[in-house]
């Protein structure tokens, strides 16, 4: 799983932009915020509070890839991977 534990705060290239600390809905996404019902728990683009290692914090769209699967078949986590560029953050401290 991505994130910046154990990195220290000054090695982190893009604070503004580097969750330090998310609401756990963000990991799956879900929205505590604004459910979808009749929908798998994880939704793309789910809103979620989350927190940035510059301190500011933003109720922002997570990004969700259905197609990426476990070879159990178990769906993937938004917070293994970072998302594309276009969005507000990125779970990585590089």
């Amino acid at each position: 799983m991505h994130g910046v534990g154990g990195q220290g705060l000054a090695s982190v290239k893009l604070p503004e932009k580097t969750v330090m600390v998310a609401e756990s809905a963000a990991f799956f996404p879900y929205s505590w915020h604004q459910p979808t019902r009749g929908q798998v728990p994880a939704v793309n683009n789910a809103l979620d509070l989350v927190s940035f290692v510059d301190g500011h914090v933003s109720y922002i769209k997570i990004f969700w890839n259905s197609s990426v699967q476990y070879p159990n078949g178990a769906w993937s986590l938004a917070a293994y991977y970072d998302p594309p560029d276009s969005y507000e953050y990125k779970w990585s401290g590089d």
